[in-house]
């Protein structure tokens, strides 16, 4: 079901075309090795408008992406059918995965995870650590407590989502079921204005 709040910021605003430069060298370090790249699942959680899931089709993964966000989808659907990608596509609650057990080699959020309420964040990441394989990896890239609001905050036309701006120590409480964690702060600058991230990375025991 289409979240009618995040189509009308897909519907207003203009979202990353590209991939975030952490995630491209997590998977470069990871993945690119491989004897077969479409043997590598990937899941791309909260995947707007698709940057991550253009980027891992593109490079030869196995790619499954989901978001609330009709809008979002379909703009996604269409990069993917004009560059001949494929990827599987669902718009549903994110919170409420309906995947295998043991499934995934890799789960990447790229400040999808801070949007989700506090109340529903610890069963997400247990449903999250479910769906991977053992030793499979899950990437985050999530706002800092001291990170600029505008990039993540939309409010327009009565829509008001907020991020959660986390110290280090409360990000990486989310991976407590998780093992090997590494939490690694990173920054850039949009305009004046500097946005200040924490790149987290852990595996499934």
């Amino acid at each position: 079901m289409s979240d009618p709040q995040w189509d009308k910021v897909y519907s207003t605003k203009g979202m990353a075309q590209y991939p975030d430069n952490m995630l491209v060298r997590f998977v470069a370090k990871h993945y690119y090795d491989v004897s077969d790249r479409k043997d590598i699942k990937f899941l791309d959680i909260g995947c707007g408008a698709g940057a991550s899931t253009w980027y891992l089709a593109r490079e030869g993964f196995s790619v499954a992406a989901i978001d609330g966000s009709q809008v979002a989808m379909e703009r996604l659907r269409l990069r993917l059918k004009n560059e001949s990608l494929e990827a599987f596509l669902g718009c549903g609650d994110i919170t409420s995965l309906e995947f295998k057990p043991d499934y995934f080699d890799c789960i990447v959020d790229v400040s999808s995870l801070c949007y989700i309420p506090k109340d529903k964040i610890e069963n997400l990441m247990k449903q999250l650590h479910a769906v991977l394989k053992p030793g499979g990896r899950v990437f985050s890239i999530t706002p800092a407590d001291d990170c600029i609001k505008a990039p993540f905050d939309h409010t327009i036309d009565g829509v008001d989502l907020k991020a959660r701006f986390q110290t280090a120590d409360e990000a990486s409480k989310n991976f407590k079921d998780f093992k090997d964690l590494s939490i690694l702060s990173y920054s850039y600058f949009v305009d004046k204005d500097r946005v200040n991230l924490w790149c987290i990375s852990a595996l499934k025991g």
